[in-house]
């Protein structure tokens, strides 16, 4: 394949799967109507990363092998320029609530280091594994940098011009050692050393706010700083009611990151006023239960304060073993302390098993919608066909078998989804599943239970559970989407049907 044979390929393949992806078309009309900030652009730059690496790995082999530097040199800068891009926008509209008016700086393209790339692909002394590999990793890595080389340059240029920078460097559950090192919220001048760097696979995010307005990066919500000239204020004795009253108000503010009790919406009252009657949920599990219930999806929320009782959880010291939900008692087994420092993301046993309760109070979806299960296997039948390049589309039999004799397949499947496992935890639990356990990621049930997926509708049902619980959260939601496109939509399908 030529170079620009190949160009026209991926560009093609990227700008369908922009088309096809509802979370990035969402992304995009947030940016462009003005409602995003750098934490939306920075979720923009990984969806990019993650299907670039793909489509070079999957093609990069194919490519003439005198090509492939400027190939890959061409296809990132038109990240590069896409990146920046939204980002200038982006800072725009934040300027302009601010009363600022300075224009956006694009950083340097990152010739050495793309020209490095590039040659390492035509190294015909390792096989194409490696090869691949080194497409997906590096181009992955090189995208997500666009968007910080942004933040290091627009802190540095609004630094210089008299502004308080702040930068905020998100580890990702489950990151390295390294970047949970690194990670935090500092002053401009006062961050860490190596702050803006990443290693190949690294989905920390970095952004920055300047100005007296600030924005925290987890709650979402702006405040004012006050001036440093302001003085401590006479102090205020409070009688114990009165200190009461305060305190639960506080506790309310924290919760909802500011936001009014009257000004949330129905479900999200009631989802607040559940949190706050459980006494065994520290102040801190609440914060980020409430975060990730109002960061959901609207069906996902009105399923959620339609069909879960009070009480749901009976047991939230439960250690013995993995969190369940029980169908006899109709009820939650789970650790709230091991969920709210949970390896793949805080809060995800929560949703992951109501998502169970509801399969279940919702008139037992699953068992009674086999249609589901088809659409599930039908996804992984394409996934399948994509890659072995197969000439006709594959069913799921005949996906299953090739797959049994394709071990090289299996295992560059299971390392993809430990990639980013902390992402791809409820994919690679539904993918071994839905496999046969032939491809195995960092999440699964194999490791506990070697017969866990004897039965064909616990597939399904896990499914339901993993996709009701990437209902709140973005990130999550667009790996399920990458993975299992149709068998998701038609679980929005049947979530809807039943709660609205």
């Amino acid at each position: 394949m030529t170079g620009e044979e190949a160009l026209a390929r991926i560009r093609g393949i990227m700008q369908q799967k922009l088309t096809e992806t509802p979370a990035a078309q969402k992304l995009i009309e947030k940016i462009n109507s003005g409602k995003a900030d750098l934490n939306d652009t920075s979720l923009y730059a990984r969806w990019a990363a993650i299907n670039l690496g793909m489509c070079m790995s999957d093609t990069v082999c194919q490519i003439d092998l005198h090509d492939r530097p400027a190939v890959c040199k061409a296809l990132l800068f038109d990240q590069y320029e896409d990146i920046n891009g939204f980002l200038g926008m982006v800072q725009k509209e934040l300027d302009s609530r601010f009363g600022l008016h300075i224009a956006p700086k694009k950083a340097p393209f990152p010739e050495e280091r793309v020209e490095k790339l590039g040659n390492s692909l035509t190294d015909q002394t390792v096989p194409e594994s490696t090869i691949q590999r080194r497409a997906r990793a590096g181009t992955e890595t090189v995208t997500k940098s666009f968007h910080d080389d942004y933040v290091k340059a627009n802190a540095k240029f609004r630094h210089r011009a008299g502004l308080d920078c702040r930068i905020t460097r998100v580890a990702v559950n489950g990151c390295c050692p390294w970047c949970s090192k690194v990670a935090g919220r500092y002053r401009y001048g006062e961050e860490p050393e190596g702050i803006y760097k990443r290693h190949d696979n690294c989905d920390c995010t970095v952004t920055f706010e300047n100005g007296r307005k600030r924005q925290d990066v987890w709650s979402k919500r702006e405040w004012e700083a006050p001036k440093e000239d302001a003085g401590a204020g006479e102090p205020v004795v409070l009688t114990r009611e009165q200190a009461a009253a305060l305190q639960k108000e506080k506790q309310l503010s924290y919760l909802t990151g500011g936001v009014k009790h009257g000004k949330l919406n129905a479900e999200e009252k009631a989802f607040l006023d559940r949190i706050l009657a459980d006494p065994d949920m520290s102040l801190e599990y609440r914060q980020i239960l409430m975060d990730r219930f109002s960061s959901g999806s609207e069906i996902a929320q009105k399923a959620f304060a339609k069909f879960v009782p009070d009480n749901s959880v009976s047991y939230s010291n439960y250690t013995t073993d993995s969190a369940f939900y029980w169908k006899r008692t109709k009820s939650i087994s789970m650790s709230y302390e091991r969920d709210q420092n949970h390896w793949a993301l805080k809060g995800s046993t929560w949703f992951h098993e109501h998502g169970h309760l509801i399969d279940d109070f919702a008139g037992q979806i699953t068992f009674n919608h086999p249609e589901y299960l088809d659409a599930i296997r039908t996804d992984f039948a394409k996934l399948i066909s994509l890659r072995t390049k197969s000439k006709k589309p594959l069913s799921y039999v005949d996906a299953m078998d090739l797959l049994s004799k394709k071990t090289e397949l299996q295992k560059a499947f299971s390392a993809e989804l430990k990639v980013s496992g902390s992402l791809q935890s409820g994919v690679s639990d539904v993918m071994e599943g839905v496999s046969g356990a032939m491809i195995r990621g960092r999440g699964g049930h194999v490791r506990r239970d070697r017969g866990y997926w004897n039965n064909e509708f616990v597939i399904s049902s896990e499914a339901f559970a993993h996709m009701f619980e990437a209902q709140f959260d973005k990130a999550r939601y667009m790996q399920m989407q990458m993975y299992f496109p149709n068998s998701l939509s038609m679980f929005e399908k049947l979530l809807k049907e039943v709660s609205i």
